[in-house]
């Protein structure tokens, strides 16, 4: 019987040492609790198998030997309960280090004097070796290092205990509480009471092994619930409401998680192909994906009207050749609806800013032509005085609209910066006459600090460059009471064929507060409102012109001296065409216009035809023309327009508003070509429709040219000069 005892000793003290090892190489992600059941393992293990080989021994020399290996594993084991208790009950390292080493030199004191042989006596009973303990200082030593241990370790779980915040790891350590009391009790037999015992069983080690197991268990449930690498992949795949599929060599499903399998119809066996709709055939997928080893598509299911996203990947082998895929189908229906109606949202914006474009621009064509008209032919001053007013108030409510309208493209992605060739010097002096106009009847004075070396002809967007410029001066303007506004210009040669043009506006204004300069880029942000309360704007010029120039290839910097002015500098990179320098801008400073416009010829024999479905336009652009002396013909609608050429023609210009009811300017313009003289005619696109690239719109429908609305006078001069012949324009004395 007693042989039956040391052979379940030895077979459980080999299970210990076995799981303890399994544990530690299974649960990689399990922490110190991995490195805590490899040692339990370990000293169990060792505890048991001393006391199983002790009762097979018949020579007691060699029984000291193995009680005194056996002690190792009795000594250790809670020496290591006792370290994981004190790293998980939040005690300072010091402490926790502290602790550990008494404990620790209490154990090795323990075990010299309690590996004495005078401490048990060994005797046989029938064919097993049983001990007997005597009484000495040595046992009362060892007995006093167990309380003493056990004690810590009942002390750290408690705090540990009371600390814990999930069910999960309470329950590991109720299992852990028990496995002690399992341990606790089966060694008091032969721990405490051996001395009063005939001779003793070695019931510790049975403890022992069912410690381990209570603790094994807890361990395995609680590793459970952690994120482990055994755990974790299984938990996801059942939980992912996404179909995951492993494809073999040949293309045939091997694994699949539970969603593919019930949600979405696969099965093992089924070929790759089988239930989903694929956007290009098998073999085309296959070859893309050995060549990139990843492949992605919108697909569909058989008898489904949900859309998925197939990602697919290649599982390459040491010669990297493909021995099977790996599909993951995500349902994106919402996805696909929300970004349906993303683009439907932004099909109807855009379609109200080309109408909002057109509906303000209409009206303001006519109030800007009207202020055009007293400016030019009235003799009151009074009333000259106030068609001022109105045309600076009409051109205010133009650049917020054009803001308006810029910001919705920025904010949608859709603002194009388009690269042509252009002339610096044309570009400073188109701003400056902008500017010189604003400043009228201002004390301020206009200085200019422009690097003369600055290459003339660039490849940009001249367009954009001169929207940030012109908002910074005009912001320099509407904030500079007196003093002086300074435009300074220079270049950084980056390549062969790239510079950096840096464009610098500073002012003797009001300055902006240093907390404020964090702010003033933000979207419909004017700050200090209570000073500038009567300062015109939506507060997007400088978010715009800071993108602008980001666009470019830049940036926009600002700096700022409350009361005393500011600075703000942008940047763009841009091709040159021309590395020859621009020269001195100051020579054509002082021609800039600054009075009313007035028309530079007379054209009397020109032959105009005037097309738009607004008669105020027509009134304006009438009154525009008649300053050359041309009577145009004018017609309200598109259909009229052809039915005029067709009984008219030719026309030396055609000007042709764009949105017109029934048949609009494209599509009168597009009759014109085709009929006979219509291929040379010359049509120009007259249009309050602004939005988006509108000159190359235009033209690619057809148009020679675009104009407008309102319609400057300069740029329509600059468009009849332009396409009048010669023999038509006489020159005015």
């Amino acid at each position: 019987m007693w042989i039956y005892l040391s052979a379940a000793l030895l077979i459980m003290g080999a299970f210990s040492i076995v799981y303890g090892i399994r544990f530690f190489r299974k649960e990689r992600n399990a922490g110190g609790i991995r490195l805590t059941m490899l040692w339990l393992g370990l000293s169990s293990g060792i505890w048991q198998i001393g006391y199983g080989l002790l009762g097979l021994e018949d020579n007691f020399i060699v029984c000291g030997y193995i009680r005194r290996v056996a002690l190792i594993g009795v000594i250790a084991y809670p020496i290591i309960e006792t370290n994981l208790a004190l790293s998980r009950a939040n005690i300072k390292k010091v402490t926790q280090r502290v602790i550990l080493i008494g404990l620790t030199l209490f154990a090795v004191v323990n075990w010299i004097l309690f590996s004495d042989p005078t401490v048990d006596r060994f005797s046989r009973v029938g064919n097993w070796t049983a001990f007997s303990a005597l009484q000495c200082p040595q046992r009362t030593f060892h007995n006093c290092f167990v309380i003493t241990v056990f004690s810590c370790a009942l002390i750290a779980w408690i705090r540990w205990f009371r600390q814990v915040k999930y069910k999960r790891e309470k329950t590991l350590m109720y299992g852990i509480l028990f496995a002690n009391l399992a341990i606790m009790l089966a060694a008091f037999p032969d721990t405490f009471l051996v001395s009063i015992l005939s001779y003793s069983l070695p019931t510790s080690g049975f403890g022992a092994g069912l410690s381990y197991v209570l603790w094994y268990v807890a361990c395995e449930k609680y590793n459970t619930f952690s994120i482990s690498s055994r755990t974790l992949g299984k938990y996801a795949q059942k939980v992912l409401n996404e179909g995951i599929v492993i494809f073999d060599e040949d293309r045939k499903v091997v694994e699949l998680n539970d969603y593919a399998e019930k949600e979405l119809g696969f099965a093992k066996g089924d070929r790759f192909g089988t239930h989903l709709v694929l956007d290009k055939t098998q073999e085309q997928i296959y070859n893309i994906l050995k060549r990139d080893h990843v492949y992605r598509f919108k697909g569909k299911i058989d008898g489904r009207s949900e859309t998925y996203m197939a990602n697919l990947r290649v599982a390459l082998d040491n010669y990297n050749e493909p021995y099977g895929l790996m599909m993951s189908l995500t349902d994106i229906t919402k996805e696909e609806e929300l970004v349906y109606e993303a683009e439907s949202s932004n099909r109807a914006k855009s379609n109200f800013l080309a109408n909002m474009s057109h509906e303000i621009r209409t009206p303001m064509n006519a109030i800007c032509g009207m202020a055009e008209f007293i400016l030019r032919d009235s003799e009151d001053e009074e009333a000259k005085k106030n068609a001022k007013m109105i045309l600076k108030a009409s051109n205010s409510l133009l650049y917020i609209i054009n803001d308006i309208l810029d910001f919705s493209k920025i904010e949608s992605g859709k603002m194009e910066i388009i690269d042509d060739r252009y002339m610096m010097g044309s570009l400073v002096n188109d701003v400056l006459m902008i500017i010189m106009i604003r400043l009228e009847g201002r004390h301020v004075s206009l200085n200019l600090d422009i690097d003369p070396e600055i290459p003339g002809e660039l490849i940009g967007d001249n367009v954009r460059i001169k929207q940030v410029l012109i908002n910074l001066l005009s912001n320099a303007v509407k904030f500079t009471k007196d003093g002086s506004i300074t435009l300074k210009m220079n270049y950084e040669k980056l390549s062969a064929d790239k510079c950096r043009v840096l464009f610098s506006v500073i002012d003797t204004g009001i300055g902006i507060r240093e907390a404020d300069l964090e702010r003033i880029f933000d979207s419909f942000t004017q700050v200090d409102t209570k000073r500038n309360r009567s300062v015109e704007g939506t507060g997007l010029g400088l978010t715009i012109s800071k993108r602008l120039a980001q666009a470019m290839g830049g940036d926009l910097y600002a700096k700022s001296e409350f009361g005393k002015g500011s600075e703000f500098s942008f940047d763009v990179v841009n091709r040159v065409e021309n590395w020859a320098g621009m020269g001195p801008i100051e020579d054509n400073y002082s021609a800039l216009r600054t009075e009313s416009f007035r028309a530079g010829f007379r054209a009397p024999d020109a032959k105009i035809l005037l097309v738009d479905d607004n008669d105020l336009n027509l009134k304006v652009a009438e009154g525009l023309l008649n300053a050359y002396g041309i009577s145009p013909i004018s017609v309200s609608s598109g259909i009229a327009s052809v039915r005029c050429f067709e009984r008219l023609k030719p026309f030396d210009i055609i000007f042709m508003d764009h949105m017109m009811p029934e048949m609009d300017g494209v599509e009168a313009a597009g009759r014109i070509r085709s009929m006979e003289g219509g291929r040379d005619a010359v049509i120009i696109a007259l249009t309050a429709n602004a939005t988006g690239n509108a000159e190359r719109k235009f033209k690619d429908a057809g148009f020679d040219g675009f104009l407008p609305k309102p319609v400057d006078p300069v740029k329509l001069e600059d468009t009849l000069r332009c396409f009048l012949r010669p023999e038509l324009i006489e020159t005015m004395t």
